[in-house]
């Protein structure tokens, strides 16, 4: 008879996935403050372009990965 799957998990290698946790929040984190303060200036007359829609979609993925949801 086939036994289910299991996933065992050494030692190492949740310090490995803690580690790279670590070092994705720290990246979103960065990101954010970078890009989160409005966009840029493109010329006389043209305005101001990008900037709020990314700090958006950075401050979303860094909650659900607070959270654990992905």
């Amino acid at each position: 008879m086939a036994q289910p799957l299991a996933l065992t998990l050494h030692h190492t290698d949740t310090v490995a996935i803690t580690v790279v946790e670590g070092t994705v929040l720290i990246l979103l984190v960065i990101l954010i403050l970078v890009f989160g303060f409005g966009g840029f200036r493109m010329g006389p007359g043209l305005g101001y372009y990008g900037g709020g829609g990314l700090s958006l979609i950075l401050t979303i993925v860094l909650i659900l990965l607070l959270l654990k949801i992905i």
